[in-house]
């Protein structure tokens, strides 16, 4: 972060920050100081981002309002990776989601402490793909459903409980393309 300057990020189309570990120790996010720094920046209004696409490590950076503002207008994929830190989301997290407009396509990977995905997804009508990927704890869909937007569903590695509810889906929502593959 030394010397980084967050006017430069204005003119990023996509942006990828994580870090990875295979070991049981919480990696330390670099994204978290890099999107704190562009929040607290005065100088770059909602709509003078171009990003369209974001993958970071930290989910609770991410879904804040000062960032989920900035982006909103021209973001359509955001991917959360090797986030080991959150369990849940919180009702801010949830609103500043909310934000998100324009975005197409979710993905979660190895987020190995989260218990469930979003649960305001219905809300995103723009929404198109699901990814959740080697998140083992993920026991279930949003109670409220998913978009009617939403084309396409990706599980894989995860609970054997989501995987038995992506399988009904099938017979309730046969619009959309669901691809389930348990962890052997």
């Amino acid at each position: 972060m030394d010397g980084f300057n967050p006017l430069i990020t204005s003119t990023l189309e996509r942006l990828e920050v994580s870090n990875s570990r295979d070991d049981e120790t919480d990696p330390y996010s670099i994204a978290a100081d890099l999107l704190a720094e562009v929040a607290r920046t005065k100088t770059m209004p909602a709509g003078s981002f171009q990003l369209v696409t974001l993958e970071v490590d930290i989910i609770s950076a991410v879904l804040v309002a000062p960032i989920c503002t900035r982006i909103s207008a021209t973001l359509r994929e955001l991917s959360f990776v090797y986030d080991w830190r959150v369990e849940s989301f919180t009702e801010e997290q949830e609103q500043a989601l909310q934000l998100l407009t324009s975005l197409q396509w979710l993905q979660f990977v190895r987020c190995r402490g989260l218990l469930s995905i979003p649960r305001g997804l219905h809300c995103l009508s723009s929404l198109k793909t699901i990814i959740i990927s080697d998140s083992p704890r993920i026991r279930s869909l949003p109670k409220k459903g998913l978009p009617d937007s939403l084309q396409e569903l990706h599980i894989s590695d995860c609970s054997a409980e989501l995987y038995e509810e992506c399988q009904k889906l099938r017979g309730t929502r046969p619009d959309i393309d669901v691809d389930v593959r348990l962890k052997d």
